[in-house]
């Protein structure tokens, strides 16, 4: 089966103008080394428990375009603005943005974890009307997800990186029930999964960073429950 094929079937050839727009957009220029080595050593350091979805050294971030803009992205929004105005969390935002709707990484777990990584910043008000909010990217990521099968837990075992994917899954958990507590959102996460909670084995090192996403997990388990009672009581 080809790249080009969707469940058996060939998608349709289209010129739609994806390189114009390229171009016009600059959505594939990426700062200079030394800017993307500090972006991604922020997100790292400070994002890197909490969103786990790229790993230090990941082969597929070396041919992805989306994931090198998804990096820099996340370390931007640990830091203060300063700096070139093309690399503002602003600016790279909506390169991945462009990226993501033309299509620019066919790959599916490529394309959801620039999801997750969208979904972790809040450029407007919660209350705010508009396209470009977490709780858009959330809900895309997690129709994805499920697309992929990543709420069954014998998926797990015909993937490459298995740690990685579930660590994708809890987190769009987590982000779900966090917005559904703290902004008031109705949860998108299914309410049925076989898939087992994290364990620190699922991260490349074993260490204390990776132990509080774990309990993070639990802990928004019962958080969710609080926030299921609540609303039956309003009910």
């Amino acid at each position: 089966m080809g790249p080009g094929d969707v469940n058996g079937s060939q998608q349709p050839n289209s010129i739609d103008g994806s390189q114009l727009i390229l171009d016009i957009s600059q959505a594939c220029r990426l700062p200079s080394p030394i800017i993307a080595q500090a972006l991604t050593d922020f997100y790292f350091r400070e994002l890197f428990y909490f969103v786990p979805v790229l790993d230090r050294g990941q082969s597929e971030i070396e041919t992805s375009t989306l994931l090198q803009q998804c990096l820099c992205f996340a370390g931007s929004t640990m830091r203060q603005t300063a700096g070139p105005a093309e690399w503002t969390t602003f600016a790279i935002y909506g390169r991945i943005r462009t990226l993501l709707f033309l299509n620019h990484d066919p790959a599916p777990l490529n394309m959801l974890s620039a999801l997750c990584i969208l979904s972790t910043w809040f450029p407007y008000s919660p209350d705010a009307i508009v396209l470009d909010n977490p709780w858009q990217w959330a809900g895309m990521a997690i129709r994805l997800a499920i697309q992929l099968h990543l709420h069954e837990n014998e998926t797990y075992s015909r993937l490459e990186d298995p740690g990685r994917a579930r660590r994708m899954w809890w987190y769009l958990f987590i982000n779900d029930t966090l917005q559904t507590a703290c902004c008031g959102r109705p949860g998108m996460f299914p309410l049925e999964t076989s898939v087992p909670l994290p364990f620190p084995s699922d991260f490349k090192h074993v260490d204390l960073g990776s132990r509080v996403f774990c309990q993070l997990t639990v802990l928004c388990t019962k958080l969710r429950k609080v926030v299921d009672l609540a609303r039956v009581d309003k009910a």
